[in-house]
């Protein structure tokens, strides 16, 4: 008994904060209380990442409707539907596959944000990138910044040069490989859900 505990709740201390698990299980009784950074990525120019992976041919790609269908039969997506509509709606989906298997993929929208009670609309310069997804099985091969950074070259051929994302205060992994591209932090903010009825979104700190 003790040992499925301790199985079953390992992970909300898997970035080592208590803070993390007691906000958890908050949000499991109705109140969210999610903290979380703006970031403008590839802040100054640094250097291509480079793969862990010597023994694998990955590509780069922009994502069609075909591909949302096969990510989603293969479980690595939910809500089709809505997905596709992003495709029509304007959104990019762009990933890496290797050889005929997808290893890592991510969402970039070109004209408004509307996240948490944020609303974010886009200059004709600057996109928002949006959920970052590593296969687990490809996960440890710093494919997460190669996918970014061929994402900015992308952008940039666009006429796009100032890219933004939002990254959850908690979530070290994403706040780590995009450290790696020169991201910096713009600003701090929480975002608080009460019984999915009450929402408020505030400013905690502001980056020079």
């Amino acid at each position: 008994m003790k040992s499925r505990l301790i199985n079953k709740y390992s992970k909300y201390f898997q970035y080592g904060t208590v803070l993390y698990s007691i906000l958890y299980q908050c949000k499991k009784l109705g109140i969210e209380i999610s903290p979380y950074y703006l970031e403008k990525e590839f802040d100054t120019e640094c250097k291509e990442p480079v793969i862990r992976d010597i023994k694998s041919n990955y590509k780069f790609r922009i994502f069609d409707e075909f591909d949302i269908l096969q990510l989603s039969k293969k479980g690595y997506i939910l809500n089709e539907n809505e997905k596709i509509k992003r495709l029509n709606d304007g959104q990019m989906c762009v990933g890496l596959i290797n050889g005929s298997y997808y290893s890592t993929f991510m969402w970039i929208e070109l004209s408004k944000v509307s996240e948490r009670t944020e609303c974010i609309s886009l200059k004709k310069n600057q996109a928002f990138l949006i959920g970052m997804k590593t296969i687990e099985k490809y996960r440890g091969k710093n494919l997460a910044p190669y996918l970014r950074f061929k994402a900015y070259l992308l952008l940039m051929n666009m006429g796009i040069n100032e890219f933004y994302s939002f990254s959850d205060y908690f979530n070290t992994p994403s706040i780590k490989f995009k450290k790696k591209l020169n991201s910096r932090h713009m600003a701090l903010r929480v975002y608080i859900e009460v019984f999915n009825k009450y929402k408020w979104n505030f400013l905690i700190r502001k980056y020079e």
